[in-house]
């Protein structure tokens, strides 16, 4: 062997070992993290995702846990037990089950992470266990789930939620549909939290099991170096921001005023679909703004104008024009404070009940819960 192909093969050998212990120490620093994450219950629950027949799917062990479904995409695992939350057999956050009705009146809450009370201490401090002390001869069940967009709340409220016979269902949404770039970016993944996700990861799945030879043996590195590969693709996306003198905040950097308008349009039609399955089974309905931090003036597209309101005053109109009854919370600032922000969206305790306070006063004012003419 010359000199040449020894140098080359102390290249390659000393290459190996470097990109496999950068990728163990990653993989170290990534357990730790992983592990680390795994305890959070402030100012969100840390989440871990499972298959229908109990097999976990990603690497977080949260404490909320989520098992994939066939009509929603995922849902919450039932009959969970943790320090701050329960979900009984139904999926619901409760400990009571709900079953036939009796003389009170039932009221049906969906929405994502803020109407579940991500990040409370107990299942009595959420906008629904507040709402129900509010309304005595009312139950209220807390049907939300993490991170769900308007199109999963539809497809959970005709296929499982309406054969609970509600009286008046309340969808407590808006920030989920707004605030997701890549979901306003693919007209068929709008709606949906986690769509492009799943895409992705199956994509992944074909090329490295399905594809041809050559396409399978070029694409081992993300096998054996997958935090590597990772680390390049966020340093990569870093430098290109960079480079478009673009301002990184949080979820909207990538937003324009289109893609918000794109997103609001099917967010209304969503909920007007919602509006529609609720009439047809003589139930009353409403849609209520989530409010938010983010539509304080703090955060702003290139326009210069708030996405949040951008997004909400879009599907107003096309609320007003189909005749959907409809809130927004984000006009009651005077009564829901900052300082009840854990973030930018999720209320502490006092903040839900302001939110259950606020919300009551709008169920009597337009008589919600009265029977139908």
């Amino acid at each position: 062997m010359n000199k040449l192909n020894k140098n080359l093969l102390l290249f390659f050998l000393s290459a190996t070992v470097f990109l496999l212990s950068a990728e163990l120490i990653l993989e170290c620093y990534d357990y730790l993290k992983v592990r680390a994450e795994g305890k959070q219950h402030q100012p969100y629950y840390s989440f871990s995702c499972y298959t229908s027949d109990g097999k976990q799917i990603n690497k977080l062990r949260g404490y909320l846990k989520l098992v994939l479904n066939p009509f929603s995409g995922y849902t919450h695992l039932p009959n969970q037990v943790t320090p701050y939350f329960s979900i009984n057999s139904q999926g619901f956050r409760a400990k009571k089950e709900y079953q036939a009705k009796t003389g009170q009146k039932r009221i049906i809450v969906v929405g994502g992470s803020t109407a579940f009370g991500t990040g409370l201490l107990r299942d009595e401090d959420t906008f629904c266990a507040q709402l129900e002390k509010l309304l005595p001869d009312s139950e209220v069940i807390n049907a939300a789930v993490i991170g769900y967009h308007s199109g999963q709340e539809m497809v959970y409220l005709l296929t499982d939620l309406i054969d609970l016979k509600p009286d008046l269902i309340i969808a407590l949404d808006g920030a989920n549909d707004a605030y997701r770039t890549e979901e306003a970016k693919a007209i068929n993944a709008i709606g949906v939290s986690g769509f492009r996700k799943v895409e992705s990861q199956l994509r992944e799945s074909y090329i490295l099991t399905e594809s041809n030879f050559i396409v399978r043996l070029s694409s081992l590195y993300k096998v054996f170096f997958p935090r590597l590969v990772e680390l390049a693709g966020r340093t990569i996306r870093r430098i290109k921001k960079v480079t478009h003198k673009s301002v990184a905040v949080t979820y909207m950097d990538d937003y324009d005023e289109n893609d918000l308008i794109t997103a609001s349009r099917a967010y209304a039609k969503n909920i007007s679909k919602m509006s529609m399955i609720a009439r047809a089974s003589n139930c009353k309905f409403i849609c209520l703004f989530q409010p938010t931090q983010l539509s304080s003036g703090t955060r702003r597209i290139n326009s210069g104008k708030i996405p949040y309101d951008i997004f909400r005053s879009e599907a107003k109109k096309y609320f007003q024009e189909k005749n959907i009854l409809y809130a927004d919370l984000n006009e009651y600032g005077a009564r829901i404070l900052k300082e009840f922000y854990m973030d930018d969206g999720h209320l502490d305790a006092k903040g839900n009940l302001v939110l259950a306070e606020v919300t009551c006063e709008i169920i009597k004012n337009k008589r919600l819960l009265e029977a139908h003419n």
